[in-house]
């Protein structure tokens, strides 16, 4: 299974899961699964109720966040934070590549850890993802200005 681990908390997938991954995921310690995808988003193995059902049976909280690439704000980056805190950790975030994932997943992290974008990408990059900090620095505005 494809998946970038960030922390002991946070990881993120490549892929969008089918049930066996779910299972293998719960059979890794996970406790939570975050959805990003589009209901009816091209590539889809699970739909986001298929996926719920799937996750609950495997011991697995789950929670459906959908958001598009115009989605990525720092507003949307900010109440991501928040609902993934209420989660039971370790969380595993997905979508279709894994590119949402990873910039709301580091952004969260860089959030949680009150650090900046150069901080959340280099991370990301040691977690074997190609996130710069020009990636992260609009899901972060108001961290950033915080660091300065």
């Amino acid at each position: 299974m494809d998946r970038a681990r960030i922390d002991e908390n946070l990881s993120l997938l490549t892929f969008p899961p089918a049930a066996h991954d779910l299972q293998s995921l719960a059979d890794a310690g996970f406790k939570s699964i975050v959805n990003l995808r589009q209901v009816g988003e091209q590539g889809e193995k699970l739909n986001p109720q298929a996926e719920a059902e799937e996750a609950r049976e495997n011991g697995l909280e789950y929670l459906h966040y959908p958001v598009s690439p115009p989605d990525l704000t720092a507003e949307k980056a900010q109440d991501f934070t928040a609902r993934l805190e209420q989660l039971p950790g370790p969380v595993a975030i997905h979508c279709a590549s894994g590119r949402r994932a990873s910039l709301l997943g580091l952004a969260s992290w860089a959030r949680q850890k009150d650090c900046n974008a150069a901080t959340a990408a280099k991370r990301g990059r040691e977690a074997g993802l190609e996130i710069s900090e020009g990636d992260l620095s609009p899901l972060l505005n108001v961290n950033e200005a915080n660091a300065r």
